[in-house]
């Protein structure tokens, strides 16, 4: 009897064994929604790059299934889908979540900053030294997996402006509720 069991328990443990690599190899599938229509330098850069980079760096486990122009959540629900799951990767605007996302909302306070690795060794810097970026990122669930800075800032005039005083009673156009409260404190200032 207690051959039987050794016997029964050793093949037991032999086809769990041979599952192990089916379960390693098997691929998942996660579903990303975006807010942006497929075509933008964004959108294709992250469709054509980095979802590949993702397959590739996987070794194929992972896919995605790509869902384009708010066909699962607008920019202002992107983040409450991510974290409640409904979603496995969405582009976060944090300008959009500054209620949740309250620290993030500095970033779009520089106008100017480091550029390229710089850029990059930044933001690193911070969410690996300064602990309350992370912990903001972990109170909403989520985790940052690629992170960009998002439009370039410039403003333009259709007019010659000899010093920014002559922003008074212009209009102006921004997709940055930050950029536009600048130009607006700005104005009343001068």
């Amino acid at each position: 009897m207690k051959t039987r069991y050794l016997h029964q328990k050793l093949m037991a443990l032999l086809l769990a064994t041979s599952l192990l690599p089916a379960v390693a190899s098997a691929s998942q599938t996660l579903t990303y929604s975006d807010h942006e229509p497929l075509g933008g330098m964004r959108t294709r850069f992250i469709n054509d790059v980095f979802f590949p980079a993702i397959e590739k760096e996987s070794q194929g486990r992972l896919k995605i299934d790509a869902h384009w122009g708010g066909e699962l959540n607008t920019s202002y629900e992107a983040l409450s889908k991510v974290s409640k799951g409904d979603v496995d990767m969405a582009t976060v605007v944090p300008e959009y979540n500054a209620d949740q996302l309250p620290l993030h909302q500095i970033f779009k306070s520089f106008p100017v900053g480091p550029t390229g690795a710089q850029q990059v060794a930044f933001f690193r810097h911070v969410y690996a030294d300064v602990p309350a970026f992370p912990a903001e990122l972990k109170k909403n669930n989520v985790v940052s997996v690629f992170l960009e800075t998002g439009y370039p800032l410039a403003f333009f005039s259709s007019k010659t402006m000899p010093d920014l005083g002559k922003i008074k009673g212009g209009t102006w156009r921004s997709a940055s509720f930050w950029h536009r409260d600048f130009c607006k404190t700005l104005a009343q200032r001068r």
